[in-house]
């Protein structure tokens, strides 16, 4: 698939290819569609993320997976180092 070295660590420490096979599909890509484009469909429609790098153990309402995210992504920018920042993390929302 093309994936780098990283993904693919990420793939394997996550368990994602058992898991992936566990949950049930909801569809019927391989009985309609030729076996390359079932896949690529497949792929494209997957609901479920791998967020095992925020070190969520437990379902999180999604303004705490944010601020986990931004967490992530502002520590990422500052280890870059000189010529990268990081500015606030002011989001608004509308109800």
């Amino acid at each position: 698939m093309g994936w780098s070295r990283d993904i693919q660590l990420n793939y394997l420490k996550a368990d994602a290819y058992n898991i992936e096979k566990r949950l049930p599909k909801l569809h019927n890509f391989k009985e309609t569609l030729p076996e390359f484009l079932a896949e690529q469909a497949n792929d494209m429609l997957k609901s479920s993320y791998n967020l095992g790098f925020l070190g969520l153990t437990q379902s999180v309402r999604e303004n705490e997976l944010e601020k986990r995210l931004v967490e992530k992504i502002k520590h990422f920018l500052l280890e870059l180092g000189k010529g990268f920042t990081f500015i606030g993390e002011s989001i608004s929302y509308r109800i």
